[in-house]
């Protein structure tokens, strides 16, 4: 990142110093195109089809899923919703029993040697799949803004916060940028010493 920004001043070859403040603008909104030249990747499984139907629509990403089409897919495990595992036990009874059917009817069609392409087809979004993802940094930041925030599908929120927690861990300098947007835009507070009638230790938004 510090390489890139300092690209339009021109650099030594062999110049390995870095300026973290530079690094920090870049974060800040200085010349963040260099964000987009850093690439993460994320090797996911255990997810919905569901869920990957939605993080696919990032179009800035690239991505390389297990294909139901050429896989036999055995008896494939699913991923039940949050709400239906919180609800009555009868709900979750007729999600089951829809499921129990589904996967009995994948595996009579691919036992009568049908297509993988065609068998699949009634198999639920719910079917757990397995995907690699990868993001300019810039584009999974602001992906992360939104799609982490608890308004969204309970799934797809656990992920992003999965994959911020194992990306802070081998970049943890990255944890005051990969933030929700409304942490982005919470006012900061810090302690004020006691003194022109302010209590020792208040806590004031800045």
């Amino acid at each position: 990142i510090y390489k890139a920004v300092m690209a339009t001043r021109g650099s030594d070859l062999n110049d390995q110093e870095v300026d973290p403040q530079v690094v920090e603008d870049a974060f800040g909104g200085g010349l963040n195109q260099s964000l987009e030249w850093v690439n993460v990747t994320f090797e996911i499984s255990g997810v919905s089809r569901g869920v990957t139907h939605e993080l696919v629509r990032t179009r800035q990403a690239s991505y390389a899923q297990q294909s139901m089409r050429h896989t036999d897919m055995g008896i494939p495990d699913m991923r039940m919703p949050e709400g239906i595992a919180a609800a009555p036990i009868d709900a979750q009874i007729v999600w089951m029993d829809s499921v129990d059917a589904a996967r009995s009817a994948y595996r009579e069609l691919v036992d009568m040697d049908l297509e993988f392409q065609d068998a699949r087809t009634v198999l639920p979004i719910a079917t757990e799949t397995y995907i690699i993802c990868n993001y300019p940094l810039k584009v999974f930041m602001d992906t992360f803004a939104y799609r982490a925030c608890s308004m969204f599908y309970p799934e797809i929120v656990e992920l992003f916060r999965e994959m911020r927690t194992v990306l802070l861990m081998v970049c943890p300098w990255l944890e005051p940028f990969v933030k929700i947007s409304c942490e982005k835009t919470a006012p900061q507070t810090r302690l004020l010493p006691a003194g022109q009638g302010i209590p020792a230790g208040a806590l004031v938004n800045i």
